[in-house]
């Protein structure tokens, strides 16, 4: 075999490996997509923009997508976190979704109470105060 028949081999087993490598690489990826998307599954009932009518809350909203939670601040401000998780457990006529999310302080959570049968929604931490989807 001349060098240059064995340097042309050399290479070929190189490309055979880095290509298997980023095949591996390759589906570990997708794999960890599917599991952290299937941990973010948020219901389409959540989904959209919620708004209330409450006075001292007219210039605030809440934005649900599949990915991130987006709270309105008041004025032209808002906060965006990375959803990571959203649990459902029943209660009663209602529903409570915990929303984990990555926001720029850090992990918190968001726990909303959704009424399937007026479609509103009130949080835990406020419960007078109604919200409507747009």
């Amino acid at each position: 075999m001349s060098s240059f028949e064995k340097s042309f081999t050399q290479s070929r087993v190189v490309k055979y490996i880095l290509c298997g490598f980023a095949l591996v690489a390759s589906v570990a990826f997708v794999f960890w997509n599917l599991r952290q998307s299937s941990r973010r599954n948020v219901p389409k009932e959540l989904l959209g923009v919620w708004s209330t009518s409450e006075v001292a809350h007219q210039d605030r909203f809440l934005e649900i997508s599949p990915v991130t939670v987006t709270f309105g601040t008041g004025g032209s401000t808002e906060s965006t976190g990375f959803i990571q998780e959203c649990d459902q457990v029943s209660e009663g006529a209602e529903l409570r979704y915990t929303i984990t999310y990555e926001g720029e302080d850090g992990k918190s959570k968001l726990i909303a109470y959704y009424n399937p049968s007026t479609q509103t929604l009130h949080l835990k931490n406020q419960q007078a105060i109604v919200w409507h989807k747009i």
